[in-house]
């Protein structure tokens, strides 16, 4: 009988045993998959979070490379129309258009592109014109309004500026004095 009872108990406790790792591997599972479940629940919202992410960064770096590239197109167009002006500006005394003899002009560039001293290359010099050259739809500056302004009023003066100088006397230095290779640079030894 305590051989049946110890059968009983130890199959009893077998059992037990057998159930409890089968319940813990059971349970493991369970833990496993529902893991598995939240991880890939949590990957998927977090690629979408990320695709509504860059998808935002994606349109605003859309937006911002057109705002760009829309800027960059007027910079180089302005900057076409300001070398063609250039160029204009240049070339104005030899096109045929242009009422007044090449080599009567002096370009200046600014503030005015060019003085004409009509009659200039026949020694008869009939008026002074100041040109100033626009191309397109460019319109006079501040600056240029300004000297229009003071030329059609009649404010424009003549001033002759003289420089008094004193020649400049050298005094003689001996060969000996000088550094070797030079020479005397004194008005006597110069003449």
């Amino acid at each position: 009988m305590v051989i049946a009872t110890l059968i009983t108990v130890s199959a009893i406790a077998v059992t037990g045993l057998v159930s409890y790792v089968i319940a813990k591997y059971v349970n493991g599972l369970i833990v496993e998959k529902k893991e598995r479940e939240f991880h890939d629940s949590y990957e998927d919202k977090l690629k979408a979070s990320r695709r509504e992410k860059y998808s935002a960064l994606d349109e605003q770096h859309k937006k911002l490379n057109k705002e760009f590239l829309k800027k960059k197109a007027k910079t180089l167009k302005r900057s076409k129309e300001v070398l063609r002006g250039q160029a204009y500006e240049q070339i104005t005394p030899y096109l045929e258009e242009f009422d007044y003899y090449p080599g009567d002009c002096r370009f200046l560039g600014s503030p005015i592109d060019l003085v004409v001293f009509d009659g200039a290359v026949n020694d008869d010099i009939k008026k002074v014109v100041l040109v100033e050259v626009k191309t397109g739809n460019s319109r006079l500056n501040k600056r240029q309004k300004q000297i229009k302004d003071a030329v059609k009023n009649g404010r424009v003066e003549w001033l002759e500026h003289r420089i008094d100088t004193e020649p400049v006397v050298l005094k003689h230095k001996k060969a000996d004095e000088l550094p070797e290779g030079e020479v005397c640079l004194c008005n006597d030894c110069v003449e």
